[in-house]
């Protein structure tokens, strides 16, 4: 399958809380595009731990859609 047709979930700290990026494999998410779209000044990469708290799930298999864990 071609790269920019398989995507990858990627989770920034925005400061006050987590936010998704969906972006093609064969592309970087751009922090300040993210940062405007989420409308804050500045986003960083989470910290993986965050994410798989956040998430349930553990990095490499995140989903941009549900959770794995129980409500």
């Amino acid at each position: 399958m071609e790269p920019g047709r398989v995507f990858k979930t990627l989770l920034v700290d925005s400061g006050t809380g987590l936010a998704v990026g969906v972006v093609p494999v064969d592309r970087t998410l751009d922090l300040k595009a993210m940062a405007a779209a989420i409308g804050v000044k500045k986003v960083s990469m989470a910290d993986p731990g965050a994410a798989e708290r956040s998430s349930g799930y553990v990095v490499g298999g995140i989903s941009p859609i549900g959770q794995k864990r129980a409500l």
